[in-house]
C-alpha cells in the first residue's frame, strides 16, 4: 500500500529513471542530502537550545529577556527542523515505493516485524523533541513571572 498522496507509483519511477539517466542526481541522493540536513538543523536547535539555558543561569538581570528570546529562537528553529523532516519522510516515502528489493523497503518490513520499535525516531527528531524545547521555555516564563521563580 502507498503512502503518496500526490503523485502515483508510475510517474514517480518515471522521473527516477530520468533523473538517473540525464541529471546525474536522484532521490537516493537527495534522501542523503535531506538527512544530512534535518541532522544538522537538529544538532544546532540542540546548541542554541543548550545556549540559551547557560545564558538563563549565568545572567543576573535579564532572565525574562533570555527566557523569551530563547522561546521565539527555539520555536523558529523548531519550524524549520519540522520542514526537513517532512521532506525527508516524503522522499523515504518515494524511495519504499520505487522498489520492494531496495535495502530501505527490506530494512522496514524487518524493522517492523521486530518488538521493541514503539515509534519512529524520526518523530523524536522532527517534531517531539523540538516542541519539548519550546515548551520547556514557555514553563520557564510562566514559572518567572507568575510565581517569582529565580533560576539560580
Amino acid at each position: 500500500m502507498s503512502k503518496l498522496l500526490s503523485t502515483n507509483e508510475e510517474k514517480l519511477k518515471e522521473a527516477f529513471e530520468f533523473q538517473r539517466e540525464k541529471i546525474g542526481w536522484t532521490f537516493y541522493d537527495e534522501r542523503k542530502f535531506a538527512e544530512n540536513l534535518l541532522q544538522t538543523r537538529f544538532n544546532f536547535l540542540i546548541a542554541t537550545y543548550a545556549l540559551f539555558m547557560n545564558a538563563l543561569f549565568l545572567c543576573k538581570d535579564s532572565k525574562l529577556i533570555c527566557l523569551v528570546v530563547g522561546f521565539f529562537v527555539t520555536t523558529i528553529m523548531g519550524f524549520t527542523v519540522y520542514r526537513i523532516y517532512v521532506k525527508a519522510m516524503i522522499l523515504l516515502d518515494f524511495l519504499y515505493v520505487l522498489g520492494a528489493n531496495h535495502v530501505l523497503s527490506i530494512q522496514s518490513k524487518e524493522a517492523d516485524t521486530r518488538k521493541g520499535s514503539f515509534f519512529p525516531v524520526n518523530l523524536l527528531i522532527g517534531i517531539v523533541i523540538p516542541i519539548l524545547l519550546s515548551l520547556s521555555f514557555v514553563l520557564g516564563i510562566v514559572l518567572f513571572v507568575f510565581f517569582g521563580y529565580e533560576f539560580k
